[in-house]
């Protein structure tokens, strides 16, 4: 039997400092807490029983991976190595802050053949940095030199897969902000993600901020950064994403083509033979769990949160909002054979007079127009 291809996310859900903004998995732990739940992580992997597939991209997320200690993310690796057929050009992908990240956790990624970064750099405006928790005062002025630096010493080591975060909307930043830390990265980076600042109920910014109503000026800083990063050299393969050629993320497209992945760690979601499941996002939960061997032979449905076999309705929802937010956006013919003809949706016609979506040969696309409400047009085409 061939093998499939699988790829692996692990979550690592530990951070120096929560940032304002975020609503992610994570906390703040000491490193005997970390310690221990690499342990029930590793545990976790040892347990599952897929066969038959070949690893093509891994994925270390979080949370801050980069404040582990870097024997931590080898001892991860190797086990992962050991229980999966791993393939020789997989992408390996970890996460780090530019505050965490040394130069001999670098060196050390470079040893186990992590081949891809994907750094938190957010913006090089200090009153951004300091009004979103990003980094305290003594660090402000060194924030900018540490990121270059640490990009300057991965391109020495032979990092040429780089990827930097960059969050448009954040408050005190400008367009010009934007437009000249993009320009300044993009010496050392062959992939940028900007992220569409979301001000989420629960998060220490949802209080800090009394006007939520961002979408104008996040719109405008979005088409901005759009046209400097054309000029620049980078093309939009995704609504929030955007490589030099070749340099998409593999991981990413992954989740995108509703290909199968396995997650492992806190929170962790995955996708198996059209079977969605996700692990406790408790970290006393998941590491009483996983401290016991005794729980390796349970079924998946018996040591994960929820699970559910995806329904017709369920893949044909999936299916039209991940393939219109990449470029190459919803093949139509594909669709029409494993759904039904989406031309007869009562929506589809009045999106295309308006211009919000286009036909591009077979494939249906989101225009620059539709782009900035692309949440709106997608639940159109739904219904």
């Amino acid at each position: 039997m061939k093998n499939k291809d699988l790829s692996i996310y692990v979550h690592i859900p530990f951070c120096s400092s929560k940032c304002y903004y975020c609503n992610f998995c994570s906390s703040v732990e000491t490193e005997k807490t970390k310690s221990e739940y690499v342990k029930c992580l590793i545990n976790e992997i040892k347990s599952c029983k897929l066969t038959n597939y070949i690893v093509k991209t891994i994925y270390f997320g979080g949370g801050t991976p980069s404040v582990l200690d870097e024997k931590l993310v080898e001892q991860i690796l190797k086990q992962i190595k050991k229980k999966f057929v791993v393939d020789n050009n997989a992408e390996i992908t970890i996460e780090a802050n530019p505050n965490s990240l040394t130069r001999e956790k670098l060196k050390h990624y470079r040893q186990l053949g992590i081949n891809r970064l994907s750094i938190g750099v957010q913006t090089f405006n200090r009153k951004s940095l300091k009004y979103v928790g990003r980094v305290d005062n003594g660090e402000l002025s060194k924030y900018k030199r540490k990121v270059i630096n640490i990009l300057k010493y991965a391109k020495k080591l032979g990092f040429e897969n780089i990827s930097a975060d960059f969050i448009l909307g954040l408050p005190f930043q400008t367009n010009f902000h934007i437009e000249s830390c993009l320009k300044q990265l993009s010496k050392f980076v062959s992939h940028f993600s900007c992220y569409m600042l979301q001000i989420e109920e629960g998060t220490k910014l949802f209080n800090l901020i009394k006007n939520h109503d961002l979408d104008d000026k996040i719109a405008n800083q979005y088409e901005r950064a759009v046209k400097k990063l054309e000029k620049l050299g980078y093309y939009r393969y995704e609504i929030s994403n955007f490589s030099k050629p070749t340099f998409e993320s593999k991981h990413n497209n992954v989740y995108w083509e509703r290909k199968e992945y396995i997650g492992f760690g806190l929170s962790a979601h995955s996708l198996i033979n059209e079977t969605r499941f996700y692990n406790t996002s408790n970290l006393k939960d998941y590491i009483s769990f996983w401290k016991s061997e005794n729980n390796f032979d349970l079924s998946i449905k018996e040591r994960v949160r929820f699970m559910e076999k995806l329904t017709q309705d369920d893949k044909l929802e999936e299916t039209i909002m991940l393939s219109l937010r990449t470029s190459k956006g919803l093949c139509l013919s594909e669709f029409e054979k494993n759904f039904y003809n989406i031309k007869q949706n009562e929506n589809y016609k009045m999106l295309l007079r308006e211009g919000f979506v286009a036909e591009k040969g077979d494939y249906l696309v989101l225009t620059k127009k539709g782009i900035l409400v692309a949440n709106e047009i997608i639940v159109k085409l739904i219904k």
